[in-house]
C-alpha cells in the first residue's frame, strides 16, 4: 500500500494545479472583459471623458 502512497500524492498535487490554473484563466478573462467594456466606453464618449483608451494590443476587444 505504501507504494501507491507516492503516486497518490503526485496525483493530488496535479488536481489541486488544475483546478488553480483554472481560476487563473477565469481571472484574466474576466479582466480582459471589464478592460474591453471600458475602451468601448471611452469610445463612445465625448472626448473619452468616460472610460479608458485602448493601450493594451494584446488584446482584441471585437473577439471578446
Amino acid at each position: 500500500m505504501k507504494q501507491f502512497a507516492p503516486i497518490a500524492f503526485i496525483l493530488a498535487l496535479f488536481a489541486v494545479l488544475g483546478i488553480a490554473g483554472n481560476a487563473d484563466l477565469e481571472d484574466q478573462q474576466a479582466q480582459d472583459r471589464e478592460y474591453c467594456e471600458l475602451v468601448a466606453l471611452w469610445k463612445s464618449t465625448p472626448d473619452g471623458y468616460v472610460g479608458i483608451p485602448p493601450y493594451r494590443s494584446d488584446i482584441d476587444c471585437e473577439k471578446i
